[in-house]
């Protein structure tokens, strides 16, 4: 159980810190991306696939994982679409 709640905070951690340090680096947005996916934060994963897919549009990699991304995130409960709650 807890094991892995932990492993996850520490590849979370330095896949902000990667994105923090290199931020026009596809491959760090990908892997936060990842780590978002592992909690289930698809919409922040979402978010991290299209900046890679953005910085690096040419990448089947990067394109797989947006639509991936893209189809995890979209709630069947279309009306709170920009009412993100924080």
């Amino acid at each position: 159980g807890d094991k892995s709640a932990f492993h996850l905070g520490a590849a979370m951690q330095s896949a902000l810190t990667r994105v923090a340090a290199e931020p026009e680096s596809a491959s760090s947005h990908y892997w936060l991306g990842q780590a978002y996916i592992v909690a289930k934060d698809y919409p922040a994963a979402l978010s991290q696939f299209k900046k890679a897919y953005e910085l690096r549009p040419l990448s089947s990699r990067y394109k797989k994982a947006y639509m991936k991304a893209r189809g995890l995130a979209e709630e069947p409960d279309e009306d709170r679409e920009d009412s993100k709650e924080e």
